[in-house]
């Protein structure tokens, strides 16, 4: 919860050109584990002083980032 609150804090989401489907019977896979199928979704930043600040961010972890690498 914290990971999409930072989200929401740094980003304006909105739907892409096309629309979100949000029927309960329709939007999800079905299986073991019931996920939401893919959808259009734009992030865009809040403000200059937003981006900058998630890039500034990113820099900092950059080098943690990458022991994750492929």
């Amino acid at each position: 919860m914290v990971n999409m609150a930072k989200t929401v804090w740094g980003f304006d989401l909105s739907p892409g050109s096309k629309t979100v489907d949000v029927d309960i019977r329709t939007a999800y896979s079905d299986g073991f584990l019931t996920s939401p199928k893919k959808f259009p979704i734009v992030f865009k930043p809040r403000s200059i002083t937003h981006q900058k600040v998630i890039e500034k961010e990113y820099e900092t972890m950059k080098s943690f980032f990458a022991l994750y690498k492929d």
